[in-house]
């Protein structure tokens, strides 16, 4: 816990990744939603799920995020997880306009690269 509460403490200040304002945070059983505001307005929401590599994200929980997007009126949406994604909830995240980010892309990431889907 003191490493959530160390990079939750990075969020409010502004320093995370172009994200200004406290978010806040919706708590689920199998994750955190937060939304937020970047530095030109737009209404951001992200969610982060550590899944086992072996599962994948499925629709109903690409659709559980969709929703969660609309309630929040958010201008971009960003699911982050461990693991694939469903082509079902793939397809999702593309017609709702989700940003999918998946375990391939975070490995990626922390060698190093840029992250060329969040451009």
């Amino acid at each position: 816990m003191a490493g959530y509460a160390k990079g939750r403490e990075r969020d409010q200040r502004g320093r995370s990744g172009g994200i200004t304002g406290a978010a806040q945070e919706l708590h689920r059983a199998d994750g955190v939603t937060r939304p937020s505001q970047n530095a030109v307005r737009r209404r951001v929401v992200v969610q982060c799920m550590n899944f086992a590599p072996c599962r994948s994200v499925w629709s109903g929980e690409m659709q559980k995020f969709v929703v969660t997007k609309t309630l929040h009126r958010a201008d971009v949406a960003v699911y982050v997880a461990t693991c694939p994604f469903s082509r079902e909830s793939l397809d999702i995240a593309m017609q709702a306009g989700v940003t999918a980010v998946h375990r391939g892309l975070l490995e990626t990431w922390s060698a190093g690269a840029k992250l060329q889907v969040l451009k």
